[in-house]
């Protein structure tokens, strides 16, 4: 049956969940906006069940989206979101320039009193200023969309964090990248540009000023700062619940 899938990275294996493309309809585009936010509290809530039973050895995932039988991959099925239901992507995004963003939310899209949303962030080549921050009031599921960059996270309860024991992993197109709320983390594009589309949950207005947190102890991954694999680090780490 034609969807997509994600497929996460866990310690024992792997865990798939899968959000079916059904029925499109007239509006294919609104379809592709559905299913990549059904599919994106899925895995939100199968990366929450990892990390309580201990499955994941940090706060965070990553996987694979995987498109099944007729699926269209995941750059025509955006093509067609934003066909139907076109957004301009602003910038600056979280306080950084070289970033742009635009958001759907689901009761704007569908017409409902969902909270949820998606949004669409594009990272210019050689961006590596945006400061490691906490989404202390929403989870994300990141599905790449186009390019390469590096997702950097801390394992350390941020209100403790002490500017180690960040993990910085590379990502690229195809790559899903899930956390809950409340986990410090950011991306940077070095080399080339990297577009990212976003499910919130809830969705928060880009100017809210419960969007981001910043910790007390700025961390931005600038060249010189990047550190190579895990640093270890003192301060308290999350661990099953």
């Amino acid at each position: 049956m034609p969807g997509f899938s994600v497929r996460l990275e866990v310690a024992e294996g792997v865990r798939e969940t899968v959000g079916l493309w059904t029925s499109p309809g007239p509006d294919e585009g609104v379809s592709v906006l559905k299913v990549l936010m059904d599919l994106g509290q899925q895995t939100i809530d199968e990366a929450e069940r990892l990390v309580r039973r201990g499955r994941l050895q940090a706060p965070f995932a990553i996987g694979r989206l995987m498109a099944h039988d007729d699926t269209p991959p995941l750059t025509h099925a955006m093509e067609l979101a934003e066909r139907s239901r076109p957004i301009e992507l602003r910038s600056p995004f979280e306080d950084c320039e070289t970033i742009a963003g635009g958001l759907w939310t689901a009761d704007q899209v569908f017409d409902t009193p969902r909270e949820d949303g998606l949004a669409k962030l594009r990272f210019a080549a050689g961006t590596n200023d945006l400061p490691a921050h906490v989404h202390e009031y929403s989870d994300r599921c990141l599905f790449v969309l186009e390019g390469e960059g590096t997702f950097h996270a801390s394992p350390c309860d941020w209100r403790s964090f002490d500017g180690t024991g960040i993990e910085s992993v590379p990502v690229r197109a195809g790559d899903v990248v899930v956390f809950n709320r409340g986990v410090l983390h950011t991306f940077s594009a070095p080399r080339r540009e990297l577009v990212l589309v976003s499910y919130h949950s809830p969705a928060l207005a880009f100017d809210d000023p419960q969007q981001f947190t910043l910790p007390i102890r700025l961390w931005s991954p600038l060249p010189r700062s990047v550190p190579q694999g895990v640093v270890q680090s003192t301060c308290p780490t999350y661990g099953p619940s």
